[in-house]
């Protein structure tokens, strides 16, 4: 379907032309001037399709368009030459090879997430049962010591019972030694009777919460989760083209839905080393300060990385590449209608500028508008079947 459109409108492309053609030659404006060769010969080619080489005027047998003389080759292997005429029908600019410093900026979608170091799990070190909980649920906010639950278990009441006769002994070994059960069964001395109170050993948000009133609980289970937003992460994905300019400590700032122009400052903590094979783009892990809980998990964010000062480059326009997958051409304009096409190595690409690599020089025109119709058999294949994968004319 897109070879279809692209056939098409090379060939309404050139009927217009060739009706232009015609028109200049019916007033004598565009009476070609044969360029005679060193033999006395001259050639004649179409416009529109280069290949054609016949040893005198007609129409071309292709499109049916007037031939032209065949200029003499003054310009380089693979270049081709484009009427004027042609060049203006098609609206073709060109832009100039510049040096200078691609924008240090980088701007990504992110989301927000819990801090993987900021998340403690809080667990059961003994059998027993839980008599009463002591928060809502999960999203409830708790502060360091603040109780969660009560519970009941055997093992607790055996072990308080030690703590008490070491007290009634009067023996520092034997209470320290009490002391130490119960905190290895994640209770303090302050309770007794198989009852101890579960308290937040940290500050933060319960994000989940696996038990109930009267829950049976064993050792090693789960019973809830804390996690400290105080601090998050937000995750975002960039082009694989611009991930080598990121490093950890890159100051970042950020900016969330309903926030307005204001931004919230963070920095570069990890530039992951995988890339996704799909969408071609780098994760990159952002550490973000949350005092007030202002972000959340799962809330989207735009972020934009701050770059240093970049050292200059070579750039060019971003559209004046043409990719094919095999190599990266740019379509060199050489004067006088001449026009040739060089293959090229791109760096990075920011805010539509792509750095050039190799393969071009400062001051070098480009085409930037009609490249692909060059590119196509009407001007260059010819030129593009001699270019070897390595840009080489052969």
């Amino acid at each position: 379907m897109k070879q279809s459109l692209m056939i098409g409108l090379v060939v309404l492309i050139a009927l217009a032309i060739g009706i232009g053609l015609a028109a200049r030659h019916a007033d004598d404006r565009h009476i070609p001037v044969a360029v005679v060769e060193d033999d006395g010969s001259v050639r004649y080619t179409c416009a529109m399709h280069p290949e054609v080489d016949l040893a005198a005027p007609g129409n071309c047998p292709i499109c049916g368009m007037a031939l032209i003389p065949k200029q003499r080759e003054t310009a380089g292997p693979g270049t081709v030459h484009i009427d004027p005429a042609m060049v203006q029908n098609l609206g073709m600019r060109t832009a100039t090879v510049t040096r200078g410093a691609l924008s240090a900026g980088i701007t990504a979608q992110g989301a927000v997430m819990e801090d993987e170091q900021r998340v403690t799990v809080i667990t059961s070190r003994t059998s027993g049962w839980v008599e009463k909980l002591l928060v809502d649920g999960t999203g409830d906010v708790v502060t360091a010591g603040q109780p969660l639950a009560r519970l009941y278990a055997p093992a607790l009441e055996s072990a308080q019972q030690e703590l008490a006769l070491a007290r009634k002994l009067d023996d520092a070994s034997l209470i320290s030694a009490a002391i130490a059960r119960l905190r290895n069964l994640g209770i303090d001395d302050t309770d007794a009777g198989g009852r101890a109170v579960l308290r937040a050993p940290a500050d933060g948000v319960i994000t989940t919460l696996m038990i109930r009133d009267g829950a049976e609980v064993g050792p090693g289970m789960p019973l809830m989760t804390l996690t400290d937003l105080r601090q998050v992460w937000v995750r975002a994905e960039v082009p694989e083209a611009q991930a080598p300019g990121l490093v950890r400590g890159q100051p970042v700032s950020l900016q969330v839905p309903g926030g307005g122009s204001d931004t919230i400052a963070g920095h570069i903590d990890t530039v992951y080393p995988e890339l996704d094979r799909d969408t071609r783009r780098v994760g990159v892990r952002v550490v973000v300060d949350n005092p007030d809980l202002r972000l959340r998990p799962g809330m989207f964010a735009q972020v934009h990385f701050k770059g240093a000062t970049a050292t200059p480059v070579l750039r060019v326009p971003s559209e004046a590449l043409i990719r094919t997958g095999r190599r990266n051409t740019v379509i060199v304009a050489e004067g006088d209608g001449h026009y040739r096409p060089v293959a090229v190595t791109p760096g990075r690409e920011v805010d539509g500028d792509t750095e050039i690599l190799d393969g071009l020089m400062e001051g070098d025109r480009v085409v930037v508008s009609g490249q692909f119709l060059i590119d196509s058999e009407a001007s260059l294949r010819g030129a593009f079947h001699r270019m070897g994968d390595d840009g080489a004319i052969r």
